[in-house]
């Protein structure tokens, strides 16, 4: 990924030469301003795997399938090796050892022409179709106590079955991995200055099925334009963009279905959010999330440990429909009523969407929060008790 990084910071953010974030001016010296960064495509002529065999009698086998797209620019000729593996068994202790291949024992199907060059299987791919390949080797650094021995086994005989699964594409389908997550298929909403994934283009065959192929692992490049400014977060490769709507353009000449654009809001257009509170409590080992019931008591386990009042959005609502991403929980806000028992907590910056503590138990007994959502009409007053 990071070489796909260094593109997208170089060569394909915005024009040539310019930095991210720079407007592209409007030749009509009108004042609008547009931006936009594409995602590369990525191919790849080589793929490493981990294995994971089980124990059969005193041999390992296993079953891999690798998916592989024909399409101009796509590799053709690809190598494909494990990189280590598994063994997994009653007899075994699991730990990664050093997989080999020696030898092809048998292969079946004409999609593809395969051969053992140096250990690794060297595929040259043909046509749409499935290619079986039997492969004969070993497994190291392996601890199994074959038959119930009390001496330990390290290297044991493999078979190892590769299926080959080739599809020709004839379109690209595009999604946006927060329309799985909040079951928005038809439509996309999400919050401005937010990170998100950058949508995908994913290869569609002949049958209408989309497939991932290892040898294009960004199949094609895809660029978003957006009167707003966007950007890209260096260590996770989120994207963040102002309010507004953005288009999307997938370097094709194929049939290209799914998403083609998708509203980004700010937050005090909301129009409806609901969320929940949870008791995040410390524990001998790890933290045990408890929902907070109005009016109940709850138990703290240690109470001279971090325990909080965490808030985690379930959903939201816009002028635009369902907001398909989570409120981040550093936008909400608390007033403690009681802050002897438990005191707010102020946040700072956008934080992971995930619960986020909004106050600390201070002490045992009676706790009275409000939370609320600044720039919406959230809010909410809980009152309850902690106990030992």
């Amino acid at each position: 990924m990071r070489s796909v990084l260094s593109l997208l910071s170089t060569l394909f953010l915005l024009a040539c030469g310019t930095s991210p974030g720079t407007p592209l001016e409007d030749s009509s010296n009108s004042p609008a301003q547009s931006y936009q960064i594409t995602l590369p495509a990525q191919y790849a002529a080589t793929q490493e795997f981990t294995l994971y065999a089980s124990l059969k009698g005193t041999e390992a086998t296993a079953l891999t399938e690798i998916v592989y797209g024909l399409a101009p620019g796509y590799p053709s000729n690809v190598v494909t090796m494990p990189k280590g593996g598994y063994l997994r068994g009653p007899e075994c202790s699991i730990q990664e050892g050093a997989v080999t291949w020696s030898s092809i024992a048998a292969q079946d199907g004409t999609a593809a022409r395969v051969s053992l060059e140096q250990g690794k299987l060297s595929v040259v791919l043909l046509e749409e179709g499935t290619v079986t390949v039997l492969l004969n080797g070993q497994i190291h650094g392996q601890d199994c106590k074959i038959g119930g021995g009390s001496t330990s086994v390290a290297t044991l005989p493999l078979q190892h079955k590769v299926v080959l699964r080739i599809h020709r594409t004839v379109g690209f389908a595009v999604e946006q991995f927060n329309q799985r997550l909040f079951d928005c298929k038809n439509s996309l909403v999400l919050l401005a200055n937010v990170g998100f994934q950058f949508p995908s283009a994913k290869p569609v065959d002949a049958a209408g099925k989309m497939f991932e192929p290892s040898n294009a692992p960004t199949p094609a490049a895809i660029t978003l334009h957006s009167s707003k400014a966007i950007n890209i977060d260096n260590d996770s490769l989120q994207v963040t963009v102002g309010a507004g709507h953005v288009t999307m353009h997938v370097d094709t000449d194929l049939p290209v279905q799914g998403l083609h654009s998708f509203d980004v809001v700010a937050i005090d257009t909301l129009t409806a959010v609901q969320a929940t509170l949870y008791l995040n409590k410390a524990m001998l080992k790890g933290r045990f999330l408890e929902p907070i019931k109005e009016g109940m008591p709850h138990r703290i386990f240690i109470p001279g440990e971090l325990n909080t009042v965490d808030v985690r959005s379930d959903s939201a609502l816009t002028a635009q429909g369902t907001l398909c991403a989570a409120v981040p929980g550093s936008y909400f806000r608390s007033t403690s009523l009681t802050p002897e028992y438990c005191a707010s907590v102020v946040s700072s910056g956008v934080q992971p969407a995930s619960s986020f503590p909004l106050a600390t138990i201070k002490a045992i007994g009676d706790c009275e929060l409000t939370v609320s959502l600044p720039g919406t009409n959230f809010q909410r007053t809980v009152k309850f008790r902690t106990t030992l």
